[in-house]
């Protein structure tokens, strides 16, 4: 008896009803958790750059001067970052043998979320 009267109720109209309020409250929920907690960016100058993985037997001749970090996400995410905690990496476990590498300190952008992890997009070589 009662599943005939759910049954009686749920017709094609209820069920296009409920789909479009479905989706009508994900795009309120979306506009709110923009304007809430909106897209920012923030610039870190002068983060020292760390070499990771550098064999041994090799040295740097060179101090690898410090880069200019970009960050964008949320809000939230963002602005609790100390300037002081944002580090660069090149992580040297290809290099076996000495070589040149040149490396250019363009920016680096990267879209900021949970843990941050910063990567240039190509290798500089």
């Amino acid at each position: 008896m009662y599943i005939e009267r759910i049954r009686a109720y749920l017709t094609r109209e209820v069920a296009l009803r409920f789909l479009a309020s479905l989706a009508l409250a994900l795009i309120l929920w979306a506009l709110v958790t923009l304007r809430e907690d909106p897209e920012t960016s923030r610039a870190f100058a002068d983060v020292p750059v760390e070499s990771v993985a550098l064999d041994d037997s090799l040295v740097l001749l060179d101090e690898i001067d410090p880069v200019r970090v970009e960050l964008s996400g949320p809000e939230s995410d963002i602005n609790p970052i100390d300037a002081n905690t944002v580090v660069a990496t090149i992580d040297f476990s290809g290099v076996n043998e000495p070589e040149r590498i040149s490396f250019r300190s363009n920016s680096i952008r990267r879209t900021a979320f949970g843990g941050l992890d910063l990567q240039p997009r190509q290798p500089c070589r």
